[in-house]
């Protein structure tokens, strides 16, 4: 194999250029670093131009908007100076600030207004009363009274049953002490002709007959108490006194208030129920002094010597005096129970005296039954004040009542209700009245 000879000199040569090439590219890629660094420099130093030429412009915006503001506040205190200094010149308002009005006590009023509402209500409910009257027939004026009418409060009712029960209760005492006297004194008699055998008296009977005697006391207690008027506003008592008085001004009723019965008694004329009482009471007297009797003439029979038949005669008379006695007591509490007087200085007798009075006064005329009933009566104020003007006050009324007015079978001959008022109207205080 023939190994090619290169001279060194041309070897020389290209070793040296292609040194040379690369030298030179070497150096062209420094210059072109340098450049780009001194391009970057530049870019450097115009963006630090550029931040400072901003950063000044923000400084004199600032600046300019301090100033804008500091020239706004100085011309709100301006402003706000002159304000108040005219606000000086002008009183202050809540110096002189008048309170809330409040609305004054009003009874006077209330009740003027009340008295006038119950009294037009009473004319058209007495006219109304009088046109549904049968007796009356819608006469305006009668020569003599027509009719009865009672109120409507239980009173009438609880006193006309205190008579009927009296006088019932003290009739059946008065026949079973009558009857156990007799029993009595039949007994002794017989007791002198032969001794007969004990007929006593059941205990029960007598034990029912001193539970009835007893019963008065709790019978007359509630029934009693119908006496007390029942406690009324003051509209409903001024409507019920003005409808009565309408109604009496027609001479065509007769009013009668069961409370106000007062007895007065008469030697001559003796009420059934005071008679009842009384003799009730001589029974009583009777019967003890036949139970004396009797124990004496039994107390003999047991000292004669003919034993058995007297003693058994003896003890027969025994047991019916202890009867006789055990009625007596029962008719004697009874007795007691209707005299006794309660605080209000009433009784039982006296309730049915009168109950017994009313019962013949009714007796004489058709009787009626009225019920008159406010349902409501209310008067509403209302006040208005302010810094130049006075106190002023407005009021307004008005009642709401109902009636009823029934016959003695129970039938409602009329009813109805009615609403009266005043209209909003002021109050002067301090004006005299204009007549």
């Amino acid at each position: 194999m023939k190994t090619s000879h290169v001279p060194r000199a041309l070897v020389a040569f290209f070793v040296s250029g292609t040194l040379a090439v690369a030298s030179a590219q070497t150096q062209a890629d420094l210059d072109a670093q340098k450049l780009r660094a001194d391009l970057a420099a530049e870019q450097q130093r115009e963006s630090e131009a550029r931040a400072a030429i901003a950063k000044a412009a923000a400084s004199e915006a600032t600046a300019a908007a301090s100033a804008q503001a500091q020239l706004g506040s100085d011309q709100a205190s301006a402003a706000k100076a002159k304000s108040d200094y005219y606000l000086s010149l002008v009183p202050d308002p809540s110096k002189y600030k008048v309170a809330d009005p409040k609305v004054p006590k009003l009874a006077a009023t209330a009740s003027r207004l009340a008295y006038t509402d119950a009294s037009n209500i009473a004319a058209v409910i007495a006219k109304d009363i009088a046109s549904h009257v049968d007796a009356v027939d819608g006469r305006k004026t009668c020569k003599t009274a027509a009719a009865t009418i009672l109120p409507d409060d239980g009173v009438a009712r609880g006193m006309m049953m205190q008579s009927s029960v009296t006088r019932k209760t003290l009739d059946l005492l008065g026949t079973q002490l009558g009857s156990a006297i007799a029993d009595l004194k039949t007994q002794v008699a017989d007791s002198k002709h032969a001794a007969k055998g004990t007929k006593a008296v059941p205990f029960a009977a007598a034990l029912a007959v001193g539970q009835l005697a007893m019963s008065i006391a709790t019978i007359a207690k509630p029934l009693y108490a119908f006496d007390t008027t029942p406690t009324q506003a003051a509209s409903d008592a001024v409507l019920r006194s003005k409808v009565l008085e309408a109604v009496v001004a027609t001479s065509c009723f007769k009013i009668v208030d069961p409370s106000s019965i007062l007895y007065v008694p008469d030697p001559a004329k003796p009420r059934p129920e005071a008679a009842a009482a009384e003799g009730l009471a001589k029974m009583v007297t009777i019967a003890r002094d036949e139970v004396r009797t009797a124990l004496s003439a039994a107390q003999t029979l047991k000292g004669a010597k003919s034993a058995s038949k007297d003693t058994a005669a003896a003890d027969g008379i025994e047991t019916r005096a202890k009867t006789v006695t055990a009625l007596a007591d029962d008719a004697q509490k009874a007795l007691l129970a209707l005299y006794a007087v309660d605080a209000q200085g009433g009784s039982p007798i006296d309730t049915a005296i009168r109950g017994g009075l009313l019962i013949d006064m009714l007796a004489k005329l058709p009787t009626y039954t009225l019920s008159v009933k406010t349902v409501a009566s209310d008067m509403d104020s209302a006040a208005k004040d302010g810094l130049f003007t006075s106190l002023k006050v407005s009021v307004s009324s008005n009642t709401v009542v109902k009636w009823q007015l029934v016959d003695a079978s129970g039938q409602v001959a009329t009813a109805g209700a009615l609403s009266q008022g005043e209209p909003l109207q002021a109050v002067g205080f301090f004006e005299p009245a204009k007549n």
